[in-house]
């Protein structure tokens, strides 16, 4: 499973008006809700509500090239969800809204944590037209889950 390269935005406004001049167009807006469960360092458990659905369980562990998928039970989400609570503490729920945008071919998104920050998220490696555009470095850029910030 790829990395996502994360960036805090430090001006909102400013943020916006590159995504004007660039002609990105909004896919999707959402409210998230990520329930990440206590797992051993570098391993990500949470299950994913978006716009008041539970949507999705993401079981990850930390490699040497980003992030590999662990597989979890063929059950309902509902029954996961049970499961997990009473097998792992919750460690943190984190509550963002998240607008999909697209430039050409290129997909990002802008994710609003409540009491964390602005963050623009890609999904792949930043290319120099991101670099470019948003006047960032790749070297800024962090692949660290949000739930460790």
């Amino acid at each position: 499973m790829p990395s996502e390269y994360k960036i805090r935005i430090d001006d909102l406004n400013k943020f916006n008006l590159s995504l004007a001049k660039l002609g990105a167009r909004r896919i999707k807006h959402s409210k998230i809700k990520d329930i990440y469960y206590k797992q051993p360092q570098g391993t990500v458990l949470k299950i994913r509500s978006e716009d008041g659905q539970v949507d999705r369980i993401v079981h990850f562990r930390k490699t040497k090239n980003g992030f590999e998928k662990i597989n979890i039970p063929d059950l309902p989400i509902a029954e996961l969800g049970l499961m997990f609570d009473q097998k792992y503490q919750i460690d943190k729920i984190i509550e963002k809204e998240v607008s999909r945008f697209k430039v050409d071919d290129i997909g990002f998104s802008m994710h609003s944590i409540v009491g964390v920050g602005d963050f623009l998220v890609l999904e792949r490696e930043p290319c120099s037209f991101v670099e470019k555009q948003f006047n960032v470095a790749r070297a800024d850029f962090f692949s660290t889950p949000f739930n460790e910030l």
